[in-house]
């Protein structure tokens, strides 16, 4: 059990280390400022990692989406992203003045 679970630790530093990079590269002329701002940007990054695994999980494995072929998935995946990204939306204007630009 417990290397199971450093493997799960491991992977999730992994993935949101690279939503993080994904996230810097689409705010690219922006960059965190200061380590107040790069934890408030990491703390942006794990809900997106988190949101984005779960939502996955559970909207489009669905029997429901399943149904709708390959049309339907991507656009349920569409839908999906959006409605994370309106989620975000708040967060992100908060987060805004602990940016700084390159």
């Amino acid at each position: 059990m417990p290397a199971q679970l450093s493997q799960f630790f491991a992977r999730a530093a992994a993935m949101l280390a690279l939503c993080a990079c994904v996230l810097l590269a689409g705010i690219y002329p922006l960059h965190p400022r200061g380590p107040e701002g790069w934890g408030i940007f990491l703390l942006m990054a794990a809900p997106l990692t988190i949101g984005l695994d779960r939502m996955g999980r559970r909207a489009l494995q669905s029997r429901f989406v399943e149904c709708l072929g390959q049309a339907g998935r991507l656009c349920a995946g569409v839908l999906v992203i959006a409605g994370l990204a309106a989620l975000m939306l708040p967060v992100w204007q908060w987060a805004l003045p602990y940016m700084d630009t390159w």
